[in-house]
């Protein structure tokens, strides 16, 4: 059993304002839509753009100061891997675990999430788990919480 707390990062509008990215790719499209919906997601996830995201304001120093486990769980496809790894160096965020949506997997965000952080808790055994998710839909706080998980929901101003 590993001692410590499991600290489970979300990436998108959790640590990395994507506001701007999500301004210029417009409204998110149905995901039944594929074709539509994989256009969508191409544009908000340009390379060049996620690497130009600002950190958000407090997160990577919230993150240093937690002593656990840390794993940056996104929904994000694995082919943003290198990309994903640059930003949290480039920001100068903890150390951690990487755990990437595979590019078939059409499953929600909240029950990949869900899925993933199960099993790691049944591999890391850690004495307690907190998540932190903008999750603005509100789907993956419920799941959280059927899993007995604390989760922070971290909001921020831009002027």
């Amino acid at each position: 059993m590993y001692e410590g707390m499991l600290i489970v990062v979300d990436i998108d509008g959790t640590i990395a304002d994507w506001s701007e990215r999500h301004k210029q790719a417009g409204p998110e499209p149905d995901h039944r839509r594929k074709k539509t919906f994989l256009k969508w997601l191409t544009a908000i996830q340009d390379e060049k753009r996620l690497l130009a995201d600002p950190q958000v304001p407090s997160m990577r120093e919230i993150l240093h100061s937690l002593n656990g486990h840390v794993v940056y769980l996104t929904a994000r496809d694995e082919r943003y891997r290198d990309t994903t790894l640059q930003w949290l160096e480039q920001e100068r965020f903890p150390t951690g675990e990487l755990y990437m949506r595979s590019p078939n997997d059409w499953r929600s965000g909240a029950e990949y999430k869900a899925d993933k952080i199960t099993d790691l808790i049944r591999t890391i055994r850690p004495t307690s788990t907190i998540t932190f998710d903008d999750d603005p839909t509100g789907t993956c706080a419920k799941a959280y919480r059927r899993l007995g998980i604390l989760h922070l929901k971290p909001t921020y101003c831009q002027e």
